[in-house]
């Protein structure tokens, strides 16, 4: 029998191995250069308020402002989020620990830093493999939690000091199959951390004596949101024999309460009608014309798996969108433009749930709509009812949201432009219990003028172009990078074509069937 001729897959292995050097080396000159192959995640505004007392924190892009709220309104501190050299310093996570002596900044600049709310300076950092995506503390304040957009979730001890400017490396508590994780939070008592995702999960894992050893235990799943689970807030009633209750927002438009401890569904508020919906049919049918063509098994099959439920197939397609997104890794051919399309549901997000302290009202904000809408929690019926929906005077584009010590609520929002560094922020008193009324604006009264107009720092043209109605975001601006986007069959053979590789990869294809057919030839 004739030996089998190995050059075809020898040939192969040095052109995949020539193209990866290209590509790397392409990527790298990239940088070099200060330039990215990816669009920037849109600007993040964040609100944080103090566990006891009347202090806030904001955020707008990388500008940090903590604020006492008090009888006497004054800025205690202003400052631009530091970079550490790696990346945009857009902050995206604020966060008070539960004793309230640590506020947590991270963001795309891939550091955490912890601030002593006592002098309000640096005292401990760490630095995060991939921008990070969400953040919170331990209910004992003795360990920092945060997650990055690659899906893993590390832990910091907040009892060690350390120089900011020398970052400590985390420790891995727990990992999310390359999904993007949203939302991170613990619980009252302690015992459980809720992260949710961009694969419509909830999930209730048991946190450890020890974090810094790993997670390894998952208590529940709440499942049953149809689209990416963006915000999670705990509902804790105070009356005698309440048990708190998990709050959770999504891109399915809805606000939903659960029984964390058990994973189930308690309750479910529609807050964002959906204005069409992507049958399954035609999903399954875009997923199989994806994996079509040759040399593209991989991105088919993900697709498929992913929409199938499969988890292989939902960590390769997720993962790959985290890596690229991140401007990490990830190059798709040489074709430079997105050719995605984005797929799913069509219906303005949620983007923040937050609960007051009583535990019996929520206040929910959709993306692209200038009101709040706000919820009660029936804590003996464990429900979950809409109370209204009014916009708040002078803010747009509401974003983030935190009830304050006073139970005033506060809504911070802006122009949705990616260089933006003002805030939009209104002050509303809700109604004590959750029952009846309207959120009775108080702005004027907390916020001074001048100190207003410092804290926001308003620029004219951005102004302007709110008032000419030419700033409208379309769907998930904000949450762009928790939808799915897949090629379609024709784009992604199109895409094919381009390649430079694409003639050679016929040629060494048609050489192989050639040497088969001699082959099987008698």
């Amino acid at each position: 029998a004739p030996a089998p001729c190995t050059f075809p897959f020898t040939f192969l292995l040095h052109l995949v191995a020539a193209m990866g050097r290209r590509r790397q080396q392409k990527r790298h000159n990239k940088f070099a250069h200060g330039e990215s192959q990816h669009a920037p995640d849109p600007l993040s505004r964040c609100v944080a308020a103090h566990p006891s007392e009347p202090l806030l924190a904001m955020a707008a892009g990388t500008r940090i402002v903590v604020l006492d709220v008090g009888d006497s309104p004054r800025v205690i501190t202003e400052y631009l989020a530091p970079s550490g050299g790696d990346g945009g310093a857009v902050v995206r996570v604020l966060a008070f620990s539960p004793d309230g002596k640590l506020l947590m900044s991270a963001g795309d600049a891939k550091l955490v830093y912890l601030w002593d709310t006592a002098t309000w300076t640096r005292v401990a950092s760490w630095r995060s493999p991939k921008k990070v995506s969400a953040g919170t503390f331990t209910t004992d304040s003795r360990h920092v939690i945060f997650a990055d957009k690659y899906g893993d979730v590390h832990v910091g001890d907040a009892t060690v000091r350390n120089d900011p400017e020398k970052p400590q490396q985390p420790a891995l508590l727990l990992g999310h199959l390359c999904s993007i994780v949203a939302s991170l939070l613990a619980s009252p008592n302690g015992r459980y951390l809720v992260s949710t995702d961009k694969e419509r999960k909830v999930r209730v894992s048991i946190l450890p004596d020890e974090p810094m050893l790993g997670s390894f235990e998952v208590q529940s799943y709440c499942l049953g949101h149809e689209y990416f689970v963006s915000a999670c807030t705990w509902a804790a009633p105070s009356a005698p024999g309440a048990h708190p209750m998990l709050v959770t927002g999504s891109g399915d438009g809805t606000v939903r309460l659960w029984d964390a401890e058990r994973g189930r569904l308690l309750d479910t508020c529609v807050v964002s009608e959906r204005e069409e919906e992507v049958e399954a049919d035609a999903e399954a049918d875009m997923a199989a014309g994806a994996g079509a063509g040759d040399g593209d098994a991989t991105a088919g099959s993900a697709a498929t798996a992913a929409e199938g439920g499969g988890a292989a197939g939902s960590a390769a397609a997720t993962g790959a969108d985290s890596a690229g997104e991140d401007g990490d890794s990830g190059e798709g051919g040489d074709d430079e433009t997105d050719d995605r399309v984005v797929y799913g549901l069509k219906c303005a997000p949620v983007t923040c749930v937050a609960c007051s302290r009583d535990g019996l009202s929520v206040a929910a904000l959709v993306e692209g709509r200038d009101e709040v809408t706000l919820l009660r929690v029936d804590a003996e019926a464990r429900k979950l009812s809409r109370v209204s929906a009014e916009p708040l005077p002078g803010v747009r584009f509401p974003e983030k949201a935190a009830f304050d010590v006073r139970g005033r609520l506060w809504v911070t929002g802006g122009a949705p432009l990616d260089a933006s560094k003002s805030l939009h922020v209104a002050v509303a008193e809700v109604p004590a219990g959750g029952i009846g009324g309207v959120p009775a604006p108080v702005t004027d009264a907390v916020l001074p003028g001048e100190l207003r107009a410092r804290v926001e720092a308003r620029a004219e043209d951005e102004e302007s172009q709110l008032a000419s109605g030419t700033l409208v975001p379309a769907y998930t601006q904000q949450l762009m990078i928790m939808r799915r986007r897949w090629f379609t069959p024709e784009n992604l053979e199109s895409a094919k074509r381009l390649r430079k590789s694409y003639p050679e990869s016929e040629r060494l294809r048609q050489l192989a069937e050639q040497h088969e057919a001699a082959q099987a030839a008698p």
